[in-house]
């Protein structure tokens, strides 16, 4: 993954909560890694139960892992991971798809995300049919 970068704090230390900057085929391979437990062209890159911790809820915040936005009222259970700019990473588990949307949005007034549940059930009837 040559073309991520980590973002830095003022004192050049790396930022892991937040910030990276990826390109859209590096995010898939994010993805990938998700679906398959830990798996990257079959060798275990990452322990399997990190990913499933990655990927639990906690009492504080159920709707949230590690970098992990969780979905498990829908359908079709589904993580993401969001940036600022309104791109995002959709792991499907069950249905073993990874979506990826790539669009920069105007994020100054903040988002709301309202749109995010409707487009999350439109995405496994298209991958059925």
């Amino acid at each position: 993954m040559d073309s991520s970068r980590l973002g830095k704090d003022p004192n050049g230390t790396d930022v892991v909560f937040g910030g990276a900057r990826t390109c859209l085929y590096d995010a898939a391979k994010i993805g990938l890694l998700m679906s398959n437990e830990g798996k990257y062209k079959n060798k275990q890159i990452i322990s399997e139960s990190w990913i499933n911790q990655s990927v639990t809820p906690s009492e504080k915040a159920p709707y949230y892992g590690y970098l992990w936005w969780l979905d498990y009222g829908s359908e079709d259970k589904n993580y993401a991971a969001t940036g600022d700019g309104g791109q995002l990473t959709i792991v499907f588990p069950d249905l073993n798809l990874v979506f990826l949307r790539r669009q920069y949005c105007n994020n100054t007034q903040g988002s709301d995300m309202t749109w995010l549940p409707g487009l999350l059930k439109k995405i496994p009837p298209i991958i059925s049919n």
